[in-house]
Order: structure tokens, then sequence, then C-alpha cells
């Protein structure tokens, strides 16, 4: 994918940026964010080598997240399942137009409409939020914490990815945005999604209302998890272009092995822009990891 690709200047889209930068939604140039990975298999140390070498992110959908409730609000119907049909233009519910006709099953008793409600809002619900959701990537805020390094960094012997962000529209970093946690699982009305259906053009409305729609469904999670601090990219790809200078430093953790750091270094000495490798350690009085800034390896 070239890095233009999904990235062309829009001036309403640019407007809604620009302001959800001012308010926090987006990060603010020079913010920092770290990445935990594993480096349990090869397929972990050839993504790797796509980030370091080629300043490429892989992303993974809500089906790999190892937290069932994440990205699995709560569909509430607030409108009539036939208003709904009729705003998808009698969109087939499980091959079914529905439309003000008459709906009868196989034995030719006439489906209620209480049926019919759930099989319209579970078909919508399935769109927006499973066959329609955006493509993932988790950073944090935190780099001392022993419960990320230990559930994301395979039990301290991964590393961390630090990146600064540098503000640039080119860079995918731009659309990283903080998750927020809560006691309740989001609720999504049935009548926000047809809003979101209907809404046409490029209008400041409509983009206020998918951030609304994104921030309830990709990035509300448990309040059980909000020691992680998650920051979370959303786009729509498989993999977004950072810029090279925007890989600050990589952050190896306590257990990393020797066989190991030699295997990065020799993926390190290949990229063409230095960058500096730093090892974290086991804080001596506290309950918390840190990293050794004055000495890099």
């Amino acid at each position: 994918m070239k890095k233009e690709d999904g990235l062309k200047f829009d001036p309403v889209k640019e407007l809604a940026v620009h302001a959800g930068i001012r308010t926090g939604i987006f990060p603010a140039p020079n913010s920092s964010v770290f990445r935990y990975v594993s480096l349990r298999d090869e397929r972990a140390w050839r993504l790797l080598e796509c980030t370091i070498l080629e300043s490429k992110i892989s992303l993974t959908t809500p089906v790999s997240f190892n937290d069932p409730f994440d990205s699995n609000p709560v569909i509430v119907s607030d409108v009539s399942f036939r208003e709904m049909a009729r705003a998808l233009n009698d969109l087939p519910i499980n091959g079914v137009p529905l439309g003000d006709k008459k709906i009868f099953d196989s034995s030719g008793r006439e489906v209620t409409d209480s049926e019919l409600e759930k099989r319209t809002l579970r078909s919508i619900a399935d769109t927006f939020v499973r066959d329609n959701a955006p493509k993932m990537a988790s950073f944090c805020r935190r780099i001392s914490s022993q419960l990320l390094w230990s559930h994301y960094a395979n039990s301290y012997r991964g590393l961390a990815y630090h990146f600064a962000y540098s503000g640039r529209p080119e860079s995918g970093l731009r659309h990283i945005r903080p998750v927020e946690y809560s006691r309740q699982r989001p609720i999504i009305l049935a009548s926000e999604m047809l809003d979101v259906i209907q809404a046409t053009g490029q209008s400041s409305a409509l983009y206020q209302l998918n951030m609304s729609f994104e921030r309830k469904a990709f990035l509300t999670k448990s309040i059980e998890w909000s020691y992680e601090e998650e920051e979370r990219l959303l786009y729509r790809a498989d993999v977004v272009d950072f810029e090279p200078s925007e890989l600050a430093a990589i952050i190896i953790g306590p257990h990393f092995s020797d066989e190991h750091l030699a295997k990065l270094r020799s993926i390190v000495e290949k990229r063409p822009r230095p960058l500096r490798t730093y090892r974290a350690k086991l804080a001596e009085s506290d309950y918390a990891i840190e990293v050794d800034w004055a000495n890099r390896l």
C-alpha cells in the first residue's frame, strides 16, 4: 500500500482532526506512546522487521482480542424494525426483504414483529460492529507497568517500541485515539447507526457521527483494563505507515535473551536511520519496571 493511500487531503476532515488534537482526542506532536510485542515466534520477528526497516505497523481485528467484551457494545432499538428496513432500502435480513411485508417461516407461521426486530438489529450490528470494523493496533502511555510487560511482552522476554508522534499529516500515527474506561458496556441506539448510514457527503456532521460511533464501539473498555492506559490506532487497512523518525527507540525487557539481542541488533544494523536501544530492568524497591535511559545498548 502506498503511503498516500487513504490519507488524501480533505479540508473538513483536517479541521476535525485539528480540533481533535486541541481537545486531546488525537495525539499532539511530540507525544510519546509505547507498543509492546512478545516475539514468541517467527511471525512476530517478521513483523518486527517490517516495523524497524519499512516503518509499517501491522493491524488486527477485534476478533483476535483477548477480551470478549472489547468492541462488543450493547445495541438497543429505539425505532421500529420496519423503519430501519425502509432506511436500509429493504436490506435483506437473513435473505428475507422486510419492507412492509408480512414474513412467514418455513412452517407457514407469521414471524412476529419482536422476532423481526431482533433479526434486523442483529444484522445491522453485525454489519457495523463486526463486518465494518476498522483494523486496530494498541499502544499505551506507560513503560513502567509490570502487568503490561508480563501480559504483552511475553513475561518480560519481549520488547517495547517507543514512538514519538511527529504531527505530520502523512503519518499513520495521527489516527491514534485514547481508550475510555467504563463500568458499563457502551450503548448504541439503532437510530445512531441509521444516522451514520443515511449521512452523505463530506460534512462535519458525518465525521462527528462516525467519531461518536467509533468511540462507543471500538474505544470503550471495561474499567478493569484501565491500568493499561491504552491508546488505539483505528485504520481501514491491514498496515499503517509512520515516519521513520517517529520510531524513537526500542526498550528490551528485563528477561530479553542474549540470543534475541544479537538477532535484534542484526536487524537494526540494516536500518538506514540509527535506532537507540535500551534495556528495562526490575526496580530495586518498587513494583515497577525502570528503563536505563543513560546507557544505550
